[in-house]
């Protein structure tokens, strides 16, 4: 399943002041691995208007994870992109619609350097439902493993307490 956060300024942004936000915001994407979410790229389009989406990363691969661990940095989530939608938006005087794949309309704002209450409420969601779905994933990913002298012949699917 695809999903991913769309983002987009709300007026056009002058192209010193994009080059400005570029760099702003890659100072920003190397303070962490971004192992569970794609970081914030922007894309100016001709209009002037500043656009981009992020995915977040609900189950990482096991070596992209031991990697990211190795780098000795916090990794960023969600609600590490959109903090820095509302740094941008707050250092460079820009207002952000924000979106997903889902929603038919905006999911909310950042304005003034602050997120709306409904995205963080939308994304925490979004959140909780990827930290289910990694959990589950290794739950499946341990009832795959080779069955032990203890275990019955018969592969299970999932383990259940008591089976």
């Amino acid at each position: 399943m695809g999903y991913s956060i769309g983002y987009a300024t709300t007026s056009p942004v002058f192209l010193k002041t994009f080059e400005a936000m570029e760099a702003v915001n890659h100072e920003l994407y190397l303070q962490r691995t971004w192992l569970s979410c794609e970081p914030i790229y922007l894309h100016r389009k001709e209009d002037g208007y500043v656009t981009g989406s992020s995915k977040p990363t609900f189950v990482p691969d096991p070596e992209d994870a031991a990697s990211a661990e190795a780098e000795g940095l916090p990794d960023g989530n969600v609600i590490d992109a959109l903090n820095i939608l509302a740094q941008l938006s707050s250092e460079f005087n820009v207002d952000w619609m924000i979106d997903d794949d889902y929603s038919e309309g905006p999911i909310g704002y950042i304005r003034d350097g602050v997120i709306d209450s409904s995205v963080k409420k939308h994304l925490s969601g979004i959140m909780a439902m990827a930290a289910l779905e990694q959990e589950f994933e290794y739950e499946i990913m341990e009832a795959d493993e080779p069955a032990g002298e203890d275990d019955d012949d018969q592969p299970h699917i999932l383990k259940f307490p008591g089976t």
